[in-house]
């Protein structure tokens, strides 16, 4: 596994957990807006509805974050195989708690805030994103998070409109 110094919370590293706090805080402004069932729709062409898309943000954040960095995620396994890359909402056997998932997008930033403040980030293992990005450090993490948050708040606008 290669490692890499944790970073300090740097002015840069700040910019990124106040702007992850509030790319997030945006979705879920957008989530509460939404009936139970427009969070479930899944709009012909698309492969995910909003919650999944909610759950995704928790799911990739603690993947790339904690288990690269040889950490137990913080939010509750279950979530992993409903929420993770290649998951699906068909696949969900029973109902979800949308209250349970939109509270993880809050508490995981601030887990990760103060993760960052007690540098509890003290490896990482390099990881190639699906995008061909590779993360070699906790800082190139944070900044990929931000990117593939973007993506999704991105996706959760669009199926805003169709739902």
């Amino acid at each position: 596994m290669e490692t890499s110094p944790c970073p300090l919370v740097t002015p840069l590293v700040e910019f990124q957990l106040a702007l992850l706090e509030k790319t997030r805080r945006r979705a879920l402004e957008i989530a509460d807006a939404l009936t139970p069932e427009q969070l479930l729709t899944i709009p012909k062409g698309f492969h995910n509805n909003i919650l999944w898309n909610l759950g995704h943000l928790v799911v990739s954040q603690q993947v790339l974050c904690y288990t690269k960095s040889g950490l137990a995620p913080r939010a509750p396994g279950y979530l992993m195989p409903l929420f993770g890359k290649g998951s699906s909402p068909a696949a969900w056997a029973g109902q979800i708690d949308a209250t349970e998932v939109k509270s993880w997008l809050l508490e995981s930033m601030t887990l990760l805030r103060n993760d960052f403040e007690q540098h509890v980030f003290k490896q990482y293992e390099a990881y190639e994103t699906s995008s061909g990005m590779v993360l070699t450090n906790i800082g190139e993490a944070l900044t990929y998070v931000l990117w593939h948050e973007s993506q999704h708040l991105g996706v959760i606008l669009s199926l805003r409109k169709l739902v």
